[in-house]
């Protein structure tokens, strides 16, 4: 019991806003990075709420609900995953961002990189280079100084692109593209769709070129199943380096106690993922009562996607080490080939669901064995 009660106070280190642990003056579920503060490195911060108005000498890494970047002085690339993105200011870097609203009117030096439900580029948006878009509705009306590219249900242009503006539209509307009189498209207008549509001709457009889609079969990853993957990838990807660069201890010792004794974590982790909820539930009629019971179960749910997060990571290590043994790779490199791998795995039939099952209930049991481990 008392290991299980250390596994709890665990999760809940991870729930807490990750930049409240390593910033001073914050606390509850809102991160503010303040006007003159100044952030030298790479920026892991995760809340419901998080605003960053100082200076980021590095790379920004964020995870949450409401994010808004209003600074002057973003010096690194932006990776940010939440229900809400606001970007302003200038990011001396570039953008990859996932999220159902996402909101930018900033001067970004590098390229964006979005997957979401609905992009708009505000008129003061300057954008040197790229824009690459996964989602429904998208709306252009800054200035792209490269080319557009991507897969939507629609799109309105009001801005200026400098290059070619190639989309592919997926059962659009027949207004799926909205060009207004005032719009500069540099290069070719391409798009893919079920049929020829109306394109405004008093814009200013270099060329035009259509290519009808032909649904003869369903295909294996059509554009709902590509976008999900890139949102599940960026996420899991935020938060797993968020995770690491505060535990990164937790995830090497947890990849070693599981390739160590497969077998005793994997039995340790099944009676831990099954014994937490039945415990609740008797905790729930007890004289502790409900609210206990409540609070074992957020944790424990929080420990299920951790878990996730944990399985994507001995995937990738397993692999860089039988195949990739002499080279020297970064943490984030494995976290990223791991989260891969664990995306394809899940597309094999049979062998994938039960890879990543037996995989997750090692996960678990590692919770155990470490805190077992700090006791010795």
């Amino acid at each position: 019991m008392k290991n299980v009660i250390k596994v709890m106070i665990f999760s809940l280190f991870f729930s807490v806003p990750m930049a409240a642990l390593a910033l001073t003056g914050h606390s509850g579920d809102m991160v503010i990075l303040e006007k003159g503060e100044i952030q030298e490195g790479n920026y892991y911060v995760a809340g419901n709420v998080v605003e960053i108005y100082g200076t980021v000498n590095g790379d920004i890494f964020v995870a949450g609900d409401m994010i808004t970047i209003d600074s002057e002085n973003i010096n690194g690339d932006v990776f940010a995953a939440g229900s809400n993105i606001n970007i302003k200011g200038k990011i001396n870097g570039s953008l990859r961002l996932a999220g159902e609203k996402i909101n930018i009117s900033a001067e970004v030096s590098g390229n964006a990189m979005v997957a979401g439900q609905n992009l708009k580029l505000e008129p003061e948006t300057k954008l040197a280079g790229h824009l690459s878009f996964w989602g429904q509705m998208a709306n252009i009306a800054g200035q792209v100084s490269g080319r557009v590219e991507g897969a939507m249900e629609s799109i309105r242009v009001s801005g200026q692109v400098a290059k070619d503006l190639d989309i592919y539209l997926s059962n659009g509307p027949a207004v799926a593209i909205d060009i207004s009189d005032e719009a500069q498209i540099g290069g070719t207008l391409y798009y893919q769709a079920l049929q020829k549509l109306n394109i405004n001709d008093k814009a200013q457009i270099g060329g035009l070129a259509f290519n009808q889609i032909i649904k003869e079969a369903k295909p294996i990853m059509d554009r709902d199943k590509a976008l999900g993957i890139i949102v599940k990838f960026f996420g899991m990807l935020i938060i797993g380096m968020i995770a690491f660069r505060l535990w990164p201890r937790f995830f090497s010792s947890a990849y070693y106690w599981a390739y160590k004794k497969p077998a005793q974590t994997l039995l340790k982790g099944f009676l831990l993922l099954v014994a937490t909820p039945i415990a609740a539930i008797l905790v729930a009629i007890s004289v502790i009562g409900l609210p206990l019971a409540i609070i074992t179960m957020i944790l424990w749910a929080i420990l299920l996607y951790l878990a996730t997060i944990l399985v994507a990571w001995m995937i990738g290590k397993f692999v860089k080490d039988k195949l990739f043994a002499k080279k020297n790779w970064p943490h984030l490199s494995i976290l990223a080939l791991g989260i891969f791998l664990f995306i394809i795995l899940k597309y094999i039939p049979f062998v994938g669901p039960l890879v990543i099952t037996v995989l997750y209930i090692m996960a678990w049991g590692t919770f155990i064995l470490i805190f077992k481990k700090e006791e010795n």
